[in-house]
């Protein structure tokens, strides 16, 4: 019993030496409306410039979040980043960017966001500094899955700057969406310590 003990506490600190040596997995991309990925209006559309990257890293206690929109003029108003109905303003911190504040809600198709394809329940990152290019980083609770965006210019009057990716409204295709915060909650450390003493357990239980 002593033996197995120790054979036990052995194959623990190998299997945490282990996943300290795992790289952390690194998750990017990109849409662009030169290549059909992003729709919209206005001079963000005509010059075929504006794009959006994504950078996700999956952490073992959170998921960390990056996006850099880029348009080729007239600043940035607001940009929304779809998530789950669940998701809520507790499963976001650690947010930077040139935004004065954070809304999660319900977001529809009106004055403030014209053109907007459908309904998108998310983060709406509000009042941006006057900027055309845009980096947003938060961390997140939430593992990603792929969602929509939708993002509008800050002028008012006139023609509406607009950019929002090809598939926003499409539940079949995902050839132009983007990685954003899902339902799924990332594993607390205890969960994945239980599982893998279960497996430990089991290669014992056969070497006997």
């Amino acid at each position: 019993m002593k033996t197995q003990t120790i054979l036990m506490l052995t194959m623990m600190g190998i299997i945490s030496s282990s996943a300290l040596a795992v790289p952390v997995p690194i998750y990017t991309g990109s849409l662009s409306c030169a290549d059909g990925g992003i729709l919209g209006g206005g001079v963000w559309i005509t010059p075929g410039v504006t794009t959006l990257e994504w950078e996700v890293t999956l952490n073992p206690t959170s998921t960390h979040y990056k996006y850099t929109l880029t348009v080729p003029e007239k600043d940035i108003s607001h940009f929304i980043i779809e998530t789950s109905l669940s998701f809520t303003e507790a499963d976001i911190f650690n947010a930077t960017g040139p935004f004065g504040n954070i809304e999660v809600k319900l977001h529809i198709p009106q004055q403030g966001n014209p053109e907007m394809p459908a309904d998108i329940y998310g983060i709406k990152f509000c009042d941006m500094a006057e900027v055309t290019i845009a980096v947003i980083e938060f961390d997140s609770t939430r593992r990603p899955v792929l969602g929509s965006f939708y993002a509008k210019d800050g002028k008012t009057g006139g023609i509406d700057n607009v950019a929002w990716n090809a598939d926003f409204s499409s539940a079949t295709n995902d050839d132009y969406k983007i990685l954003v915060p899902d339902t799924t909650p990332v594993p607390e450390p205890a969960t994945c310590s239980l599982l893998a003493l279960g497996a430990i357990a089991l290669i014992l239980r056969k070497r006997l």
